[in-house]
């Protein structure tokens, strides 16, 4: 696959993100946190499944896998709790940019972290100095973000 066209699909994904959790947001500051949410995975419940019966038939759009650890289904339980503290900090004193970097920030470090132990099966890497740099870089913009 072209790296032009992951890239690409990761920027529209963070857009999409920053999107979702100001709509999620909006709706949680007029209702609950917890009623936003539950809305908002309703609504995905039914989007998926749609998409699902839209794809399924292709195997190539839709490779499925029966053998996917157990452990892997646990996504939507964090999925969930995400949405709940995103629509709760977003309408806090640091705001949905505020509380998109600090996501940004906790993304990077743990994702640095999996890489370095090799957790839920990802290859082991090295950390090198510029992970460090980035953890720096994103703490330091969130900051200023946040305090400024």
């Amino acid at each position: 696959m072209n790296k032009h066209l992951y890239t690409g699909g990761a920027v529209a994904s963070g857009g999409l993100l920053a999107i979702t959790i100001f709509f999620n947001g909006e709706l949680a500051r007029h209702s609950s946190p917890t009623w936003s949410s539950l809305i908002a995975h309703f609504i995905g419940i039914f989007g998926g499944w749609f998409l699902w019966r839209l794809v399924s038939q292709s195997k190539k759009l839709f490779p499925y896998s029966a053998d996917a650890p157990r452990w892997s289904y646990f996504g939507g339980i964090f999925g969930a709790l995400i949405v709940v503290i995103a629509n709760i900090t977003v309408n806090s004193s640091i705001g949905l940019v505020g509380s998109l970097s600090l996501m940004i920030l906790g993304q990077t470090c743990f994702a640095i972290l999996f890489d370095y132990k090799g957790w839920f099966g990802m290859e082991k890497r090295n950390l090198y100095f510029s992970d460090f740099g980035q953890i720096s870089f994103i703490l330091a913009g969130s900051l200023l973000i946040i305090l400024y």
